[in-house]
């Protein structure tokens, strides 16, 4: 099984740009085989790129404040932060033309 490392910080620091669109059932989060990471709609994703992360599930991920997404007291970096350490909610494993991958944080 091939390893794909993807810095975590820039992990994080995309996550906390994407918090608005928590909940979009057309964005996700994406890594290609370079450990290379973006938003991308659902009609943007080709064969090079791997779901990381569905912000579909995000709808009600409050921050440690009880704030809900979109509102201006919520801190998406934090949020962000706590997706990326706590790793449940994050895909570690995909699949791309026949080969699979692990994806490690670093």
């Amino acid at each position: 099984m091939a390893v794909i490392n993807i810095n975590k910080l820039d992990l994080i620091n995309l996550i906390s740009e994407y918090t608005d669109g928590f909940g979009s059932p057309s964005l996700t989060i994406c890594v290609d085989v370079d450990g290379d990471i973006d938003a991308r709609y659902n009609s943007e994703r080709n064969e090079d790129w791997m779901p990381i992360l569905s912000l579909l599930r995000m709808r009600d991920f409050v921050d440690a404040n009880n704030n809900m997404p979109g509102s201006d007291a919520y801190d998406s970096q934090q949020v962000a932060k706590r997706i990326v350490d706590e790793k449940e909610l994050l895909i570690l494993n995909a699949s791309l033309n026949g080969v699979a991958y692990n994806f490690a944080l670093i």
